[in-house]
């Protein structure tokens, strides 16, 4: 037994064609601007140190009440533009990362991590946005997006009240899928058990789907996959942290797998 667990992490390990992790000694304060460096590899085999300059502050929502300016904090925002420098098997690379958590009064609350990297007349991009909102009597849901080396997965579940009440689960990844939520686990129906069709390469495939919160040492993971069946099969899982001040995406597929972690 203890053979065939070995034999299983290190096919998972082996799928995973790019990898990211990087560590930031010094992380930058808010409302502040400056330099900053971290160490990261690629790939487990090599070493880089990575420049970079950064601007952290607070987000606003202003009000005007009887000739009064009322400042609202709603979020905050992060940049940081960065140059890859090798220092062993390592690549030149440049690029930009983005973070920001805003929120609308109530009823749209925004996060966004995006990794933007350029090297070797190629570009990888890792990018995890989660948009919750709640629009009283019409819906409430969220929308997700996920970007990987290895996956892009678009899709939008929510529970609407006209024209008649009904939850729902739309988008895409292999094909495009449509689902109905059978068990919601949370408000804003970002961790379900669904069941639908998907429509991969002209083709219908049963599917089913599940999406499990995980909180592991204050950290808001979300654990998903999607499986459709039939004369072929298709499967990926993804896994993602909600928290942006340790961002964390993994995901394989039948094409490979992918590794993001930043701390």
């Amino acid at each position: 037994m203890r053979k065939l667990y070995f034999i299983g992490a290190f096919m998972l390990i082996s799928t995973i064609v790019l990898t990211y992790v990087g560590y930031t000694p010094f992380e930058p304060q808010i409302e502040n601007k400056g330099a900053t460096f971290s160490l990261y590899t690629s790939s487990f085999e090599d070493f880089g140190l990575e420049l970079g300059y950064t601007d952290y502050h607070s987000l606003y929502i202003e009000n005007k009440i009887f000739n009064r300016t009322i400042k609202l904090k709603s979020g905050e925002s992060f940049f940081k533009a960065f140059v890859n420098v090798p220092v062993y098997n390592s690549e030149f690379g440049l690029g930009y990362e983005y973070k920001l958590e805003n929120n609308f009064l109530g009823v749209l609350t925004l996060k966004n991590f995006q990794r933007v990297e350029v090297k070797n007349f190629d570009h990888d991009i890792y990018n995890f946005t989660q948009a919750k909102f709640n629009v009283p009597s019409y819906a409430i849901g969220n929308l997700f997006l996920f970007n990987n080396k290895n996956i892009n997965l678009f899709e939008v579940k929510a529970r609407i009240y006209r024209p008649v009440e009904m939850p729902i689960s739309l988008g895409f990844s292999n094909g495009f899928y449509f689902n109905f939520p059978i068990v919601n686990l949370d408000r804003y129906y970002v961790d379900t058990i669904e069941v639908g069709m998907s429509l991969i390469q002209q083709k219908w495939y049963p599917n089913i789907g599940f999406s499990i919160p995980l909180n592991i040492f204050d950290q808001h993971l979300h654990i998903g996959t999607k499986i459709a069946f039939g004369q072929d099969f298709f499967y990926e899982f993804y896994l993602y942290n909600e928290n942006l001040k340790l961002p964390l995406l993994f995901s394989f597929n039948e094409k490979g797998g992918s590794l993001f972690f930043e701390f």
